[in-house]
């Protein structure tokens, strides 16, 4: 079952290069938004994010990895922005939602990765292990479910204004983009054991180090 959706996932990134490169291109102008929104931060709100940092740099250092509680942080964290993702595909107003989700993520990367390499020595390798699991796993899975929640709603938007019938296809692609999320909610659920039990005990060790 797995290996015949990996399969037709595999398929459909092959057949559908303008959603991802649009998806690309929304997430690049989030991270390019992140840091120019970071550059106009006041030196209060900076002093702010940087005594937030201080102090969980502290508990990494002085305390013992709480691995099941950044587990659920990572987890409820990452799993919401799949959820949106995927259920935007059920609405005929879901592309630019799901745009936005996506863009919003990289603004978030493109905040925190500024932020750090601007204030810290070896802020660069911070921020790397910080967003590796992401790119590595996250952000992949968000962009096929999001591939698949586009072609969903623009297939729904089709039916509303009476472009095509709806058929019996359309259950049958209900059924499998219910499976893409199952899928898709596998990686997360490994991003999450990645950032509990691997990054959090990584990023204690170098900020010891």
């Amino acid at each position: 079952m797995l290996d015949l959706l990996s399969d037709k996932i595999r398929e459909h990134i092959i057949k559908n290069p303008v959603s991802y490169i649009l998806l690309t291109v929304f997430f690049s102008l989030g991270i390019i938004g992140g840091a120019y929104i970071y550059n106009r931060y006041s030196p209060d709100q900076v002093r702010l994010l940087y005594d937030f940092f201080e102090k969980a740099r502290e508990v990494y250092i002085n305390e013992e990895v709480n691995s099941t509680l950044l587990f659920k942080n990572a987890f409820i964290s990452s799993f919401s922005g799949l959820l949106i993702i995927w259920l935007s595909g059920f609405t005929v107003i879901g592309i630019p939602l799901i745009f936005f989700t996506v863009m919003k993520k990289g603004f978030v990367l493109g905040l925190i990765t500024n932020f750090l390499i601007t204030n810290f020595k070896g802020g660069i390798i911070t921020s790397l292990i910080i967003i590796f699991g992401q790119g590595l796993i996250l952000i992949p899975v968000y962009f096929v479910t999001a591939t698949y929640g586009i072609s969903l709603s623009g297939t729904l938007l089709k039916v509303v204004f009476g472009k095509i019938k709806y058929r019996i296809d359309l259950k049958n692609y209900l059924l499998f983009y219910m499976g893409v999320f199952i899928f898709a909610l596998l990686f997360v659920v490994i991003f999450a054991l990645s950032e509990g039990y691997f990054t959090g005990n990584l990023l204690k060790w170098y900020f010891k180090s």
